[in-house]
This record gives structure tokens, sequence and C-alpha cells, in this order.
């Protein structure tokens, strides 16, 4: 692949005009820090390997931050229990999925302690500051991002009234709100958690569509009226689900010659050679939104390797 100097400078340049203050990395996009629950199970175990499942809390400050398996879910650690099974994470239709919590001014006790009292704790910063609220409130100050009346105010979006915001009166924060606070409170207010409110979505949505429209090569500039052709559980739609469940990573998996989706037909034909590793897979799948168009793609097959599609020629 050639390296495009100018259309990097291009791009960089549309990313900045876009996002010239930094509302969008250290306030909106942090809503996600509400939905954190205190503990997962990260996995059903396994059984043959001696593992119950892996149910603990995301973060435990108590664990020693030196045991190549902590009683949590920090990163920076790799051991035979510590894998994920998406069941767990993705509702699937089988009553193993949790919802997360919903979008508030509510955070999970273990994001107000995190790791580094007892040692430094990867992906963390040593300075002494274990809450999250807190680590978002000062890049909110020191960063200088206006206010969540301010925003709204310049987007010409409703703003959030100070009574709504009576809770901060005693820090005199209800008129003038930190970003990521007032983002919260909007979409717990508006939208009752399930989403986000006008200021947080727009933030969020523009920048992510402006950069796809700011690169000429992305689906939505280069073929803005694709849409999604592989098997999928609902016709027209196309899911985090459907994508784990053709990449093979969710057991137990059919091995089936076809599989047939409501959205189109995908086949799959394995030839066994003399090692896994010389087994190929051609796909086909045919789009009920076209029925002239067809994938060809080849990779490690389903039996053998799981499911990876490899880039593909498309022929319309």
């Amino acid at each position: 692949m050639r390296f495009n100097a100018s259309r990097v400078i291009r791009l960089t340049r549309r990313y900045r005009a876009m996002c010239n203050s930094l509302a969008p990395s250290a306030g909106a996009y942090r809503f996600g820090h509400s939905h954190i629950r205190p503990s997962y199970r990260l996995n059903f175990g396994r059984p043959d390997m001696g593992h119950n499942p892996f149910f603990v809390f995301l973060f435990d400050d108590a664990q020693d931050p030196n045991d190549p398996d902590p009683n949590d879910l920090r990163g920076g650690k790799r051991a035979p229990r510590r894998f994920v099974d998406w069941q767990t994470l993705f509702n699937f239709g089988d009553g193993n999925f949790r919802h997360n919590k919903r979008i508030d001014t509510k955070l999970s006790s273990v994001v107000m302690l995190l790791p580094g009292s007892r040692g430094p704790a990867t992906g963390l910063p040593a300075d002494g500051v274990q809450s999250l609220a807190s680590r978002n409130l000062m890049r909110h100050v020191n960063f200088g991002i206006p206010s969540g009346q301010a925003i709204a105010q310049r987007m010409g979006l409703p703003v959030l009234t100070p009574a709504q915001l009576s809770a901060l009166a005693p820090f005199e924060m209800e008129k003038s709100t930190p970003l990521w606070f007032y983002i919260l409170k909007e979409a717990e207010l508006v939208e009752n958690g399930l989403r986000l409110g006008p200021v947080g979505g727009r933030i969020v949505g523009e920048v992510f569509i402006g950069l796809l429209k700011a690169d000429d090569t992305s689906y939505l500039s280069a073929r803005p009226h694709w849409t999604p052709m592989l098997p999928s559980a609902t016709p027209g739609e196309f899911h985090m689900t459907d994508l784990l469940t053709l990449a093979g990573v969710v057991p137990p998996v059919e091995l089936t010659t076809e599989t047939r989706g409501r959205s189109g037909v995908f086949m799959a034909l394995c030839w066994r050679e003399k090692t896994p590793d010389h087994c190929a897979m051609l796909a086909r799948s045919t789009s009920h939104h076209s029925p002239s168009f067809t994938q060809f793609s080849r990779g490690p097959c389903i039996a053998c390797q799981g499911f990876q599609p490899l880039p593909v020629t498309v022929a319309e």
C-alpha cells in the first residue's frame, strides 16, 4: 500500500477542523463510564480444564498488582481462564446476556477506586488519582473544555435548566456544568438513560460521520448506498451478534455446508488437505437486496481455524 502524504495531511486538517476542541475525547465519549457494571461473568468456564465460570469485579484494588492472574478484570494479564464467551456480552437470545447500566450520573463503586494503591497498574496513570469521576472532571478543567450549557447554546439545542442540575448547586455548577456530567444528566433526563441526548448524541455522531465523509476510501464516501450482504438474523440488518456468529467464535459452532439466513444464502465448502493450514474455504453470499450481487473470498475454513474472511474481489 502506497503512503499518500497529501491525503493524510488533508484528513488531519479536516479532523482538526471538526474536533478543534477536546469535547469529544475528554467529554462526550466518556459517557460509556456510566454503563459499567461492578462485576462481570466473562465466560462460562472450561470444566475440561478445571476452570469455573470467571465471575469477578471489574477492578479490585485489594488484588496484588504482581499477580499474573488476579481476581478482577484489569488489563495486562494473560492466563487460561481469562477469555471471553461473547454470549455474556451480546444478546444471542439464549438468556445469558446481561444489560449494562443505563446512561446516568451514577457510577459503579469499582471505578471510584481504581487499582493503584498497592503498586502501578497496567494502563492506568501512577498519579494517585483512583476515582474515574475525578479524572474526568480534572480533564475538563485542565483542557479548558466549555460547559455543557455553552455547547448546547452554540448548537442551538435545548439547555438543561439549573433546576434539572440542582444536585450541583452546592458546588455552584448548576449553571455551568462540566460537559461530561452534563451529557450523562441529559441522557438520563431526556432519553431515560437508553441513549445519548441531543448534545451528547450530536457530538459523538457528527465526529464519526464527519471522519467517514472526510475519508474518500470509506464506504460512506466511496459506496454510500452499500448495505451488509452477509447472513443475518433479521433481514436488512447486521448486528454484532451476526458478525460473531459468522466468525465462528460463539460456541457451540454448528458446522454445516449451507447456512440459510433470512437475508440471503451463505455457503462454505471446505477441502481438507494434509494439514489444517492447507484448508481452504470458498464463501458465496447472495444478498436479498441485489440478487445479482455475488461475493467470493478465500480464507481459513470454519471447521479448522474459524471463519476469518480475507480481502475479497467483488463482481457485480
